[in-house]
């Protein structure tokens, strides 16, 4: 048997799916679903110690409840028929974080706040990094930020790179340096505070509010550290998405003059672009 694997979350719950080729229409199969929590994000798979039973049957998809927000878990599941086991097939996910005060999130080297206009992200740099020392672009579609000749072999070093959660509009990107937060012992052991402005080009359309920062890599080029080998979870741990059902705003009135606006915004967008889905 082979699998393909799929799941749905929230910042508490998450629904697990399995489907099966099966190899014979006469055959009976049952499926063992494990999970564990991934504790060490560097590791490829939890020790063998941690996993747990989640569920024994003849079903391909279990929910669970009441999970902790923003944390990674690992599931496998295997199929168990007449003629014997198959091989575990293992998965990755992270429940999604509790959006912040300012209704963003946290991830490893930065932070993120929004509104329905515009999305405010606070990177750390080394202490000593000056403003020629720094290059941060944005597009309708991706952000990168890195630090020139600062990389191995004299290369540049990418802080941040990725296909942004939904599309922006470049013609209003800034950065600036600026002092620690108040109170943010984070930034506090920080070298130095980046602070960028990213203008939405979607704010008109009703659904303006972002999951997460970025939603993708840029082919053969992510940010450092890789915290784990498998693409999809290491995504979500250095870019982790935030429940927007939980955030409440009023959708904005769109005219005629909006949508001229995000359609010369939209120009040169690869199609079918239409910025991330929760999922």
């Amino acid at each position: 048997l082979s699998f393909s694997l799929s799941h749905t979350h929230t910042h508490t719950y998450i629904k697990l799916s399995w489907e099966p080729t099966v190899a014979s229409f006469f055959s009976d199969e049952t499926y063992r679903l494990e999970g564990a929590l991934l504790l060490r994000p560097h590791a490829p798979e939890p020790a063998e110690g941690s996993w747990k039973m989640l569920y024994k049957g003849p079903l391909c998809a279990h929910e669970l409840r009441d999970l902790e927000p923003g944390t990674p878990f690992a599931w496998r599941v295997r199929a168990v028929n007449n003629k014997g086991e198959s091989a575990l097939k293992c998965g990755f996910f992270a429940t999604k974080q509790l959006p912040s005060a300012k209704d963003g999130g946290l991830a490893p080297g930065y932070s993120w706040a929004q509104d329905v206009k515009e999305l405010t992200v606070r990177l750390a740099v080394p202490a000593g990094v000056r403003a020629a020392d720094l290059l941060a672009t944005c597009s309708a579609t991706h952000l990168r930020v890195s630090l020139l000749k600062k990389g191995a072999g004299g290369a540049d070093k990418v802080l941040l790179n990725g296909l942004l959660a939904k599309p922006a509009d470049p013609t209003e990107f800034a950065w600036q340096f600026v002092e620690p937060a108040d109170g943010d012992a984070r930034e506090a052991a920080a070298g130095r505070i980046v602070e960028l402005t990213v203008k939405k080009a979607d704010a008109m359309l009703g659904r303006p509010m972002w999951p997460a920062l970025i939603m993708a890599y840029d082919k053969g080029s992510r940010a450092e550290p890789h915290v784990h080998a498998d693409p999809a979870l290491s995504l979500l741990l250095e870019h982790p998405r935030i429940d927007t059902t939980l955030i409440k705003t009023e959708a904005p009135e769109l005219g005629d003059h909006h949508l001229k606006e995000l359609h010369e915004l939209m120009k040169g967008v690869p199609d079918g672009y239409a910025g991330g889905d929760d999922e």
